[in-house]
């Protein structure tokens, strides 16, 4: 039972952190779908690598829960069970929320644009290897303020 627990808990935290996206260059949410973005040109002046947090979800805090109860209740008398139960589900629901943050959690970059106009604007996004400083790109930036850094297009 225990080892089954544990296995689902696995495949659930792995196939989290695998669906979870971020704002990248290539990937717009189902939201970004039909949402007009401006478009502003500029210079990469400089990147920085940055570690884009995880997210936890009841998934992290409930798998981890439900092994530190199973784990508890193995240790002490057996009059002790339901205490050591309940201590092991507050620390595994506490360990498990962290594993899940660390699971999901990306490597991403700050690039700092210097864009056409004259502004210098920062943007964090996934790291996706494409960019260094020097690249010519284009920003896009949403309706709601949200802004990613895209390959440049010359137009001809």
């Amino acid at each position: 039972m225990m080892l089954r627990l544990i296995v689902i808990t696995v495949i659930t935290l792995f196939f989290s952190a695998c669906s979870s996206y971020g704002p990248s260059s290539n990937i717009f949410s189902r939201n970004d779908a039909g949402s007009s973005y401006d478009v502003n040109y500029g210079e990469i002046l400089f990147i920085k690598k940055v570690k884009i947090d995880g997210n936890s979800s009841f998934i992290g805090t409930w798998g981890g829960a439900q092994i530190g109860r199973n784990v508890g209740q193995k240790v002490g008398e057996r009059r002790t069970n339901p205490i050591a139960g309940t201590v092991g589900a507050i620390a595994g629901a506490v360990a498990g929320e962290a594993l899940e943050k660390e699971v999901t959690s990306k490597s991403g970059i700050e690039i700092t644009v210097k864009i056409d106009n004259g502004n210098t604007i920062a943007i964090v996004q996934p790291d996706e290897g494409i960019f260094k400083e020097g690249d010519r790109v284009r920003v896009l930036i949403g309706p709601k303020g949200q802004a990613r850094v895209g390959e440049y297009i010359a137009s001809n």
